[in-house]
Order: C-alpha cells, then structure tokens, then sequence
C-alpha cells in the first residue's frame, strides 16, 4: 500500500467515481449500467471512457495497470489518466498528447486524445469541477516514489547538502 505524506492532496470524490467507473469498465465485459454509478452526472462519460480504455487494452494489455475493486489505493495509470482529462478541461493539450504518444501508436493517439476531448467537454458541459492538475501531478510523484521505495531503492528527494569534492580520475579506478 502506497505511502501518502501529509502533504500530498487527496482526491476529490468525482475523481475517485471516475477511477471507479474506469475499474468496472475493466472488470466487465458486458458495461456497466446506471445503477451502478454512485454519480449520475458522470453517465456521459462512461461510453467514450470505455472506448478509449479499450483503444489502449488493444495497443497494449499491459498498459492497463488498473487495481483491482477492492483496492482501496489508485494505480500511476489510473492518475495519468484523469490528470490527461485534467488537461484537456484546461486546453492543455500538449501534455496530454505527449502522453498518449508513450501509450499509442501514432495513428491510435489522434483516436485517443479525441476521446479524452469528448470525456472533458463531457464533464465540462455537466458542470463537475476541474480535476486539479498540481494535486494529480503531485499523487503520481508520491505514488512513484513510494513504489520505488517499496521495492528498496533508495529516493532522494533533496538535493545534496554539500557539493561534491571528490573527483574521480583514473587513478581512482584502480
């Protein structure tokens, strides 16, 4: 389970209904129906969300790293792609596309990022508030760092406290 610091935002309940939907999208084959949806508002998004889940299951199955529903913690996945919604609902385009060029093949990412439009114009035009794109940015650190910890790397968060006065040479590689 993913250290969170005291200082790391939370998300906010629509973000966590969207990575809910994302998760029963991804547990099932047949869709979701409304009463499964704890917000309504979000019922328009469902269908583009799923499609452009399964444009990225198709380019690649791994890329899915979604947890499991009774996970009570979020994925680095699941972050990136409400903080690629997050951007598109503030015309931040280039971030996003930057993004989708990692998850997709060229001609898919056109594809992918016309979905994620649709998903944002969706969310806009129901009037949900923005997803914070400093917050998302800051649980995907957080949550990178706590992974790499967990599997006993050692993060260094702080720069060096003194420069360094070593130099090595050659004959220091002997």
């Amino acid at each position: 389970m993913p250290i969170i610091s005291a200082d790391t935002p939370e998300l906010s309940s629509t973000e966590m209904d969207v990575i809910r939907i994302m998760r029963q999208i991804r547990e099932s084959s047949d869709g979701i129906t409304l009463d499964n949806l704890e917000n309504e508002a979000l019922t328009p998004i469902v269908e583009p969300l799923r499609r452009f889940l399964g444009l990225l299951q198709r380019a690649d199955q791994n890329r899915l790293e979604l947890g499991l529903e009774s996970c009570p913690s979020v994925t680095i996945f699941e972050l990136q792609v409400l903080f690629s919604i997050a951007g598109l609902r503030v015309e931040s385009k280039e971030v996003v596309q930057e993004l989708l060029s990692s998850w997709l093949p060229r001609g898919a990412s056109i594809i992918g990022l016309t979905l994620l439009h649709e998903i944002a114009r969706k969310l806009n035009t129901a009037g949900l508030p923005a997803f914070s794109m400093a917050d998302l940015q800051a649980q995907i650190i957080n949550l990178t760092l706590s992974r790499l910890r967990s599997e006993g790397y050692t993060v260094l968060t702080k720069g060096p406290t003194k420069p360094c006065t070593k130099v090595l040479n050659t004959k220091t590689l002997h």
